[in-house]
């Protein structure tokens, strides 16, 4: 049995590239532009392992999680125009900023030995409703 806060910080940095169409009726050209992105996540975890006899164990987690976006992702500064002409840049209006954070939890029930072992799967994310479920096979060589 165990119980275990843990904290992380995803950092990340991107770049959009240059695009121009070449074809079509209305061909558009797109600057390049970056974003960042900074992610905390903070957390606690709790487990639980039963021996069953000298087949394997049984084991069970259960985790909770927060996490938000502090960086400019959805803040887009992305400019565009009509190709090939002298037209102005407009600036593309990007997503609405969502500030919200994230709440996930997540269920993992497992089988497993000193060599094989699978799992179960299953969670969920507050920010966009997401549910996910798995099957995990581990298999030490």
């Amino acid at each position: 049995t165990f119980v275990k806060p843990y904290g992380e910080l995803k950092v990340e940095y991107g770049r959009l590239q240059k695009i121009k169409e070449k074809n079509g009726e209305v061909r558009l050209e797109v600057k390049a532009n970056d974003y960042y992105s900074v992610k905390p996540e903070i957390g606690v975890e709790a487990g639980y392992k039963h021996d069953l006899s000298t087949r394997g164990a049984l084991t069970a987690r259960v985790g909770v999680a927060y996490s938000n976006e502090l960086g400019r992702v959805a803040k887009g500064k992305n400019q565009a125009r009509v190709a090939y002409t002298n037209a102005d840049w407009f600036h593309i209006r990007g997503e609405k900023e969502d500030r919200r954070g994230s709440l996930s939890t997540d269920l993992n029930l497992g089988l497993e030995n000193e060599r094989y072992g699978i799992t179960a799967n299953i969670g969920y994310d507050s920010k966009g409703k997401n549910k996910r479920a798995g099957l995990g096979l581990r298999v030490i060589f």
